[in-house]
């Protein structure tokens, strides 16, 4: 938001008030050191709550509408801003090549596992098959 908003001057005595206590909603909800940001939204109810105006009276007031939106989008800006910095710090800075290499290295290992399983599970089905011919062996010779 500009630092002074431009008012379209038509009725002077009550217009000139209104938009002044209007003015003064704006600048509360821009000073963060009072901490508005983070306790009040940049909406027209909030302005009608600061102001005790009517929220027609805000309506119509396109100045006020638009310095609203652009102290919406200016935090919205802000805060997209400070989260891509957030992520940057974050994010270790390892190489494709290093992460290539322990993704294929934990493969390499989860395969060796497997194979060893599969072993053991063909030397069961190896005793279980014996053991079904010893038992058809002394089946055929006890008939």
């Amino acid at each position: 938001m500009p630092d002074e908003v431009a008012i379209p001057v038509k009725e002077p005595a009550r217009r000139d008030r209104n938009d002044e206590v209007i003015l003064e909603a704006l600048k509360t909800l821009q000073n963060p050191a009072k901490g508005a940001r983070q306790r009040l939204k940049f909406t027209v109810p909030t302005l009608v709550r600061l102001t005790g105006l009517s929220t027609n009276t805000i309506r119509s007031r396109s100045w006020a509408l638009k310095a609203l939106r652009d102290l919406k989008m200016a935090t919205k800006r802000a805060s997209l801003e400070r989260q891509s910095e957030e992520v940057a710090k974050a994010a270790p800075e390892i190489s494709l090549v290093e992460a290539l290499r322990g993704r294929v290295k934990g493969l390499l290992e989860q395969n060796t596992l497997l194979f060893d399983e599969v072993l053991t599970l063909r030397e069961l089905l190896k005793k279980r098959d014996e053991k079904i011919a010893e038992l058809q062996g002394k089946r055929l010779t006890a008939i």
